[in-house]
């Protein structure tokens, strides 16, 4: 493996690694906390590059694979936690819900309906009459999104 490429994985698990701990210390905003991290890290990685004398196309591949990968990361295990779809699927996985108590939760009928169309068509909610249950499926995913929030501090909110 080129020295570029081991040290951007690196330094990227160590990010993920130094997020999820301050996760849980501190309360504060996840993704003020990860750019503080992410971008200390990041630093270190192009000090370490220059340092180990990598040509600059290999510092400039670290580094765009750091920050791609570092923007993967704040969407997928942090916005997408605050996310509309998976909030109403962490909801529904507590217990049933009439169409009448989500629209009143969350506010836009056509932003509901919609997101409902999609959580149905993707086999992560089914319909019964004017109640939604959430598949297995569903229920799997609920699941990942509740760890992986319980683990970097992200909670949905499902009150």
């Amino acid at each position: 493996m080129p020295l570029w490429l081991g040290a951007a994985l690196a330094v990227l698990l160590l990010t993920v690694a130094l997020h999820a701990a301050s996760s849980r210390i501190s309360a504060a905003n996840a993704l003020a906390r990860l750019a503080a991290i992410g971008g200390a890290m990041g630093a270190g990685l192009v000090y370490f590059l220059m340092a180990a004398h990598v040509d600059r196309i290999e510092l400039v591949a670290g580094l765009a694979l750091y920050a791609f990968v570092c923007e993967l990361y704040v969407f997928v295990f942090t916005l997408s936690l605050y996310s509309v779809s998976a909030n109403l699927l962490a909801r529904l996985r507590d217990g049933e819900l009439t169409a009448k108590q989500i629209h009143s939760t969350y506010g836009s009928v056509r932003m509901v309906e919609i997101r409902i169309a999609r959580l149905v068509e993707k086999n992560l909610l089914t319909r019964d009459g004017n109640r939604l249950r959430i598949t297995a499926s569903g229920r799997l995913l609920v699941d990942a999104f509740l760890r992986l929030g319980a683990a970097f501090g992200t909670l949905c909110d499902r009150q």
